[in-house]
């Protein structure tokens, strides 16, 4: 069911790229998200990515979704921190979400990772949008973005491994001996998604990955992209989401050390010793 959902997706894409292209004012138009990498299944909607080769007015998007046929739900104003323009709306009994860029900035931001080893998690998204997703207008421009933003220099790699591995990052992680001595059960379950995060980072970094989503969607598809990586990372995985939660934090110190001493030996280049610092501290149980 699975992909027939893609496909019925898939073709409300290409049915609406026709709509942005007859503007004159786009550049490219791909199919992003699940519909783009051939995952979608019946709770997906549709992402589309639309390449603006000047900023689109209210009424150029409005515009389009009423020729469409469909019907506007939320348009949102430009975002500057992340170079936006949102909108969603509902066609053919399917929901569609809109991410509208200037085909300028796309050009910049392929050269801030990839050039200067920006680490940001957005703009790497971004890049991986374009690599993965499925081009419906405007060929040329996705394809000439695609040459440049395959590349993975070691110098990003570094960056991203150095900035999942912070320290800042583990949160509340040193209270996680105190919290299963008391079974705070809820707390527990708290402190594992951001330490789940740094590993999965890191990982990507090590195996060149771009990251394609903040909360690192469909992860079993991510980790089987990772020849380099923990033992039994999946099982792993799956045991720090479904088992006892004091379990989860065993697993996790397990698996953040594992993932140390793999960008240790893969990226020696990664600053570890404020993590390790911070890992070594924590609550200290009182002795009589």
């Amino acid at each position: 069911m699975s992909s027939q959902a893609n496909d019925m997706l898939l073709e409300l894409a290409r049915g609406a790229a026709p709509a942005y292209a007859s503007t004159g004012r786009v550049a490219a138009v791909v199919a992003a998200g699940s519909v783009g990498r051939g995952l979608a299944d019946t709770f997906s909607d549709l992402e589309l990515d639309i390449y603006w080769s000047m900023p689109p007015s209210d009424e150029d998007r409005r515009g389009v979704v009423s020729a469409l046929g469909g019907e506007l739900r939320s348009i949102w104003p430009y975002e500057p921190d992340e170079g936006e323009w949102a909108e969603y709306y509902r066609l053919d009994n399917c929901d569609i979400g809109v991410s509208g860029f200037l085909a300028e900035w796309m050009t910049t931001c392929i050269e801030d990772v990839v050039e200067r080893a920006d680490p940001n998690e957005y703009k790497q998204m971004r890049l991986a949008a374009i690599n993965d997703g499925i081009v419906l207008f405007g060929s040329g421009v996705v394809e000439e973005w695609r040459s440049r933003s395959r590349i993975y220099p070691d110098a990003l790699a570094v960056a991203i491994a150095t900035d999942y591995l912070g320290a800042d990052r583990l949160g509340s992680w040193h209270q996680r001996r105190a919290l299963v001595a008391r079974d705070e059960v809820l707390m527990l379950r708290a402190l594992c998604p951001p330490v789940t995060g740094m590993v999965l980072g890191a990982l990507c970094a090590v195996n060149r990955i771009l990251i394609e989503h903040p909360r690192f969607k469909w992860t079993a598809r991510l980790v089987d992209r990772m020849p380099i990586a923990p033992v039994d990372l999946r099982g792993r995985l799956w045991s720090v989401a479904n088992g006892p939660a004091a379990n989860a934090v065993s697993i996790l110190e397990g698996l953040l050390a594992d993932t140390i001493a793999i960008v240790e030996h893969e990226l020696p280049d990664v600053p570890l010793a404020p993590l390790r610092a911070e890992l070594a501290g924590g609550r200290v149980e009182i002795s009589d």
